[in-house]
C-alpha cells in the first residue's frame, strides 16, 4: 500500500509504460463523461465547489472527473447524479448518447 500504484485490472498495461488498444476508449469515454458532468453542474447553476460539497466529493476531484482525468466509481456517480437532482439511469443514458453521436459503439470505435 504505502504509496505503489494500484494498477486497475484491464485499464493499465502491464508493466507500464505502453498504450493499450484501449487507452483511446477510454480516454473518449472519460472526456464525454466529463463534458456532460460540466453541463449538468453549468444548468444547475453550481460551482464544482458546492457540486463537490452536495456529493461529498473533493472540488478537485469534480474538476478532474470534468476534465477526463478520472472516472467515477459507482458510488460517486450516485452521489453526484443525486446531487445534480437526477437519476443515475438518467446520466448514463445521456452518456450513451453522446458516446453513440462519437462512434464509441462502433466497430472501429472500439477501444
Amino acid at each position: 500500500m504505502g504509496g505503489r500504484k494500484r494498477e486497475q485490472k484491464g485499464l493499465m498495461p502491464v508493466g507500464g509504460g505502453g498504450r493499450t488498444p484501449g487507452d483511446h476508449g477510454i480516454a473518449v469515454l472519460r472526456r464525454e463523461f466529463g463534458q456532460l458532468l460540466r453541463s449538468l453542474r453549468v444548468n444547475q447553476c453550481l460551482s464544482q465547489e458546492v457540486l463537490g460539497y452536495l456529493s461529498g466529493c473533493h472540488r478537485t476531484y469534480v474538476g478532474m472527473l470534468e476534465r477526463g482525468l478520472k472516472s467515477p466509481s459507482l458510488d460517486v456517480l450516485v452521489r453526484l447524479s443525486r446531487a445534480l437532482n437526477t437519476r443515475p439511469s438518467n446520466v448514463l443514458r445521456m452518456l450513451e448518447e453522446r458516446l453513440e453521436r462519437t462512434g464509441f459503439f462502433d466497430e472501429s470505435g472500439r477501444g
